[in-house]
Formats: structure tokens, sequence, C-alpha cells
């Protein structure tokens, strides 16, 4: 199965001034990371993903505060399939996880 390079767009960007919300130093073992993907396909032949990261400070002091909060889709166009009259569509989950890789180092 033949693919195009992901286009990515960006639908959502929550960046925090961390100093307005809390006056202590942020330590890096204070902050973790929340990452969940959705993938779908449409009739126009692409594979679309959906991808949420999120930065967390997990303080005990402090409720659990957003940091950065990022939304991106990908969308990538297979050229040798025609999915328009499909209802699944079954893919290999190894292809399927090279695209999503292939996502994510575009959108860092």
């Amino acid at each position: 199965m033949q693919h195009k390079i992901p286009k990515i767009s960006e639908v959502n960007l929550e960046l925090i001034d961390v100093h307005f919300y809390y006056d202590q130093e942020i330590k890096v073992d204070n902050i973790g990371i929340s990452i969940s993907t959705n993938a779908s396909f449409n009739n126009n032949n692409s594979i679309i993903f959906f991808m949420h990261i999120r930065y967390i400070l997990e303080n005990s002091d402090i409720e659990k505060l957003s940091l950065f909060h990022t939304d991106y889709i990908a969308y990538i166009n297979i050229e040798d399939v025609d999915w328009r009259t499909y209802e699944t569509v079954a893919l290999e989950k190894t292809y399927l996880a090279h695209l999503l890789g292939m996502s994510f180092l575009i959108v860092r």
C-alpha cells in the first residue's frame, strides 16, 4: 500500500504561563505526559489520526495543572486503494503504527 507524506494540522494549542499559577520551582520529576490517539478513515482514501498531547504538573501540594495541551490531525492519503464502498477497512497493525509514528515525528 503506497501512502503520501502525512499532512498535519494543529487544531488546538494551550500553553500557560506557569509562574502565574505556581510560584515554586518546577522539578522535571513532577511533570507527566498524556498522549492519546484515534484512527479513522474517510471516503477520500485517507487515514486520519487525531493526536492529543498534554504535559501535566503532578504535585501533591496543588491540583494537577495542565502546562501544555495541543491537538493535531494527521491526514495520510493512501494512493492505491478505493475505500468509497467500504464500511470497514482492515490494515496491518505494524503498517498503521508506522504511519502513526511518521505523524508524531512530523508533529515534533
